[in-house]
């Protein structure tokens, strides 16, 4: 299994609100609908409201399972990925400022 962890900016000029409901109502459901079939898992944590961290970097993370590197690559990959999702993605998040890496599941220390 292999692990998706992206750290997601909302797209400047964008209120908090509009990017925490485009991403929850619409990406989210865009995305499990579309290439759900690739993914183990797809979690959405939004960042809590002012004052509830240090930095205001990042509006929250995304984190998506998927079986192997293969299925990944099958994601990126898929026609649909560059005709629905990439698309929505500039509507909402600076696509730009995303930083994102692939690991190996976590390790549970409790």
């Amino acid at each position: 299994m292999v692990v998706l962890v992206a750290l997601l900016p909302r797209k400047p000029g964008m209120s908090k609100e509009d990017f925490h409901r485009h991403w929850r109502e619409r990406h989210g459901p865009l995305v499990v609908e579309t290439l759900g079939k690739y993914l183990v898992s797809y979690e959405q944590y939004h960042r809590l409201p002012e004052g509830m961290g240090s930095a205001d970097e990042w509006d929250g993370i995304a984190i998506q399972r998927y079986e192997s590197e293969d299925a990944f690559t099958a994601f990126l990959s898929d026609p649909a990925y560059a005709e629905k999702i990439a698309p929505d993605e500039q509507e909402f998040m600076d696509h730009g400022r995303v930083v994102w890496f692939i690991s190996s599941p976590p390790e549970k220390f409790v």
